[in-house]
């Protein structure tokens, strides 16, 4: 039997070890993409505050100058 032969059912431990590295890139990369969605969606909320107190301050500005 050829060497190639005889060693075709088994893993490669170079070729096992690339595999689980690709599993972990992909299982972190996952992750950054989960973490960076709950930073956008903290910036939106962010954003919305302060969209809501600068309306809040135009307004207060507005009966400010109607009074004076």
């Amino acid at each position: 039997m050829s060497e190639s032969a005889a060693g075709a059912g088994a893993p490669d431990p170079g070729v096992e070890a690339v595999n689980g590295n690709a599993l972990a890139d992909l299982a972190s990369a996952a992750a950054t993409r989960e973490h960076a969605r709950s930073l956008m969606a903290s910036a939106d909320a962010i954003d919305e505050q302060a969209e809501a107190d600068l309306a809040a301050a135009l307004a207060s500005a507005d009966e400010l100058e109607r009074g004076a």
